[in-house]
């Protein structure tokens, strides 16, 4: 078997609401070829934008990944230092309303929050 780029294996990610944990995304598994793309389509809320957070360590407060694992060339992206994981990972967020404009450029596009240091 080739060696996976990105793999989630039965991925539960939580939110804490009034005390309780609460699953976001349920069991989400998938394997991601090297130089492979993997779309996520779905309705909105479904999870979609959730499942780049939890690979990019990037969950809002008070979410996590309660099991499951998410492997980066067989590093467990959800047990690594986040200094370790950037090094690794880069995460572009796209602005809102910006995909009706298809000639614009990434930075153009992308989230300056995002850009300018949020990832570390």
């Amino acid at each position: 078997m080739s060696k996976l780029a990105l793999q989630a294996k039965d991925l539960l990610v939580s939110a804490r609401i009034d005390g309780a944990m609460v699953p976001a995304i349920r069991a989400l598994s998938f394997d991601l070829a090297p130089g492979k793309i993997l779309g996520l389509v779905g309705e909105s809320g479904a999870g979609k934008s959730m499942v780049g957070r939890a690979i990019a360590q990037l969950l809002p407060a008070g979410f996590e990944i309660t099991s499951g694992s998410l492997l980066f060339e067989g590093q467990d992206l959800a047990r690594m230092a986040p200094g370790a994981r950037r090094a690794l990972l880069a995460i572009a967020a796209q602005r809102r309303l910006q995909h009706r404009r298809p000639r614009a450029g990434v930075v153009e596009r992308s989230d300056p929050c995002v850009l300018a240091d949020d990832l570390g």
